[in-house]
Order: structure tokens, then C-alpha cells, then sequence
């Protein structure tokens, strides 16, 4: 899958996440600081789905009614168990996430 990695992401599951054959563009890596709105165009325009903690995605598609890549919001918690739940996240809800849907995943 094309994944987009907000900066709350640990470096942890973009290495995890990578080394499982995912294309993952980390904002961290890219030394990029973007605004959840340049966030969303970006991966809008790349076709990739968005990886955060940030609940303030689904307010900005749907409110302002922006265009919306799909986004897996992960809940706050440590880098191993992180990158556990983005797996079995992403392995749940794939299709969802191709489509655009917004997904909160918890431990």
C-alpha cells in the first residue's frame, strides 16, 4: 500500500512498515512540516493513504468537505505496539482505505 506518515508517527513503523513492502513517504525523512490540508492534497495527489494519530483529519474532509485520501488514524501508543496495530489495521481494512474511508484503529 502507498502510505503518507504524519510526523506523530514513530520512525519505528515507517521502517516496520517499509520492510514489509509498503511505499511509505514519512513527512520526517522529507524534513516537511505541512499543514493537515497540504497533508491531505499531498496524498490526494499521490494516491496514498494517510497514517497519524491526528483526529483532526475526518473534521477537515468531511466539514470542509475536501477532497479525501483514505486515513488510518492509529491511537496514541507506544512505537512496538504501534506498528503492531498499523499492520493488523491495514490488514483489516485495506479496500476501505483504497476508497478513501477513514479508519480509527485502538490497541
Amino acid at each position: 500500500m502507498r502510505l503518507l506518515v504524519d510526523l506523530c508517527i514513530a520512525r519505528l513503523t515507517t521502517l516496520g512498515l517499509r520492510a514489509e513492502g509498503h511505499d511509505v513517504l514519512s513527512l520526517a525523512e522529507e524534513k516537511l512540516n505541512p499543514s493537515d490540508r497540504e497533508i491531505l492534497a499531498l496524498a490526494v495527489k499521490e494516491e496514498r493513504v494517510v497514517l497519524t494519530e491526528d483526529a483532526d483529519f475526518g473534521e477537515l474532509i468531511f466539514r470542509d468537505a475536501l477532497a479525501g485520501a483514505g486515513v488510518l488514524r492509529l491511537e496514541q501508543v507506544n512505537p512496538v505496539d504501534q506498528l503492531d496495530l498499523a499492520r493488523r489495521a491495514l490488514a483489516l481494512h485495506t479496500a476501505p482505505l483504497l476508497r478513501g474511508a477513514i479508519v480509527t484503529s485502538a490497541a
